[in-house]
């Protein structure tokens, strides 16, 4: 199990470093279409009609592309969201588990340590007795 959470964890990392890459795309788009877009505003106000449409055609193209790179980014925000929900619960079915059965079933080996050992099992027994009994 624990060898499948790193795993896990190393995936979820290699996602995250492609989250901030994409969205650095989506910036860099995004950029790119103000510039086009203040270039279509400048030559409306300057009545330079070839640098408005030139402005225009860009701001389209540009619009085009950075409406998919933000789709791609929400898709890939959405899979991240999923894996870390999916992970978490895993964590928390463990984090369960471990306090309904782990730590009872390590306590009777303590237990069955200390019929068959002396003295320092028993001081062992007596610690994992108060740590069981700890909040």
């Amino acid at each position: 199990l624990l060898k499948q959470w790193l795993k896990v964890v190393s995936s979820l990392a290699s996602l995250t470093e492609a989250l901030k890459q994409q969205s650095t795309m989506a910036m860099l788009f995004h950029s790119a279409f103000s510039e086009d877009l203040k270039l279509w505003v400048e030559g409306e106000e300057t009545h330079d009609n070839g640098m408005a449409r030139t402005g225009a055609r860009r701001a389209t193209t540009k619009l085009d592309t950075l409406r998919r790179e933000v789709l791609k980014l929400a898709s890939m925000e959405e899979d991240a969201r999923r894996q870390v929900g999916e992970f978490a619960a895993q964590v928390v079915e463990a984090s369960r588990e471990w306090g309904m059965e782990g730590r009872p079933a390590i306590l009777a080996q303590i237990k069955a340590d200390i019929g068959a050992g002396g003295a320092e099992q028993g001081d062992a027994w007596q610690q994992a007795e108060g740590a069981q009994d700890a909040p």
